[in-house]
C-alpha cells in the first residue's frame, strides 16, 4: 500500500526498512522534537519540567525503580528514577554519558544489575512487568514525564540503602554532599555539582 504524505520544509520520509531498523531512535527524535516544540509553544507539562523518553528508556527506568525501590512510596520510587535522570542530565563519563541504558547498566551502579546481589529483582526478570511494583512505578514515571512529580532529591546523582551497609563507603563519604533520606534510601549530590 502507498499513502500520500504532506511534508513541511525540513521534514523527511523514512522507508519501511529503515523505520524498522531505527524505530527507537526515530521515536526518541520525534519525542524530543515534540517536547522542544511544546516547550516553545507553551504546552502545559513540557514547559513545567516535563521530560521526553523513548519507550525502551521508560521501560528500563520502570524496571529499575521496581527492582531498586520496591515497597517504597511514590516519592521514594520517583527519587530513584530521578537519580538516573540527573545522571543523564549531568552527562559525565563516570555515569557512562547520557544514555539511560548505559547509565543503568554502568558497572556496579545499581544493585539490580549486579548478579551477586540476592534478594533483588533483576532488570531482565520477565516477571517484573507483571508485578504491582512495575504498574506503580509506571504511574510514577508518567507523573515525572508530565512534570507533575518534581525531583524530591534536589538533584541527587547517588543513593544507597544504609541498612545494607556496615559503614558508608569511602566514595560516599568523600565524594558526596547534601544528603537526604527518602524512605529506605539516602540520596546525595555529587561533590562535582
Amino acid at each position: 500500500d502507498t499513502v500520500p504524505a504532506w511534508l513541511t520544509p525540513g521534514e523527511f520520509v523514512v522507508n519501511k526498512e529503515a523505520t524498522q531498523m531505527y524505530a527507537d531512535q526515530l521515536k526518541a527524535m520525534n519525542n524530543s522534537g515534540l517536547a522542544l516544540r511544546a516547550k516553545r509553544n507553551g504546552i502545559p507539562g513540557f514547559n513545567e519540567g516535563g521530560i521526553a523518553l523513548s519507550d525502551k528508556d521508560k521501560d528500563l527506568l520502570i524496571r529499575m525503580a521496581a527492582a531498586e525501590a520496591r515497597g517504597e512510596d511514590p516519592e521514594g520510587q520517583a527519587a530513584v528514577m530521578y537519580v538516573v535522570l540527573n545522571r543523564q542530565k549531568a552527562n559525565r563519563e563516570e555515569f557512562s554519558g547520557d544514555k539511560i541504558k548505559d547509565i543503568i547498566y554502568h558497572p556496579n551502579a545499581f544493585s539490580s544489575t549486579v548478579d551477586e546481589n540476592k534478594g533483588y529483582y533483576k532488570l531482565d526478570d520477565t516477571d517484573i512487568p507483571k508485578s504491582a511494583e512495575y504498574k506503580k512505578a509506571k504511574g510514577i514515571l508518567n507523573d515525572i514525564l508530565s512534570g507533575k512529580m518534581k525531583d524530591p532529591t534536589g538533584g541527587a546523582e547517588h543513593f544507597l540503602n544504609p541498612d545494607n551497609l556496615d559503614e558508608y563507603p569511602k566514595w560516599w563519604r568523600e565524594g558526596t554532599h547534601s544528603r537526604k533520606q527518602i524512605g529506605q534510601h539516602v540520596f546525595a549530590l555529587n561533590n562535582k555539582v
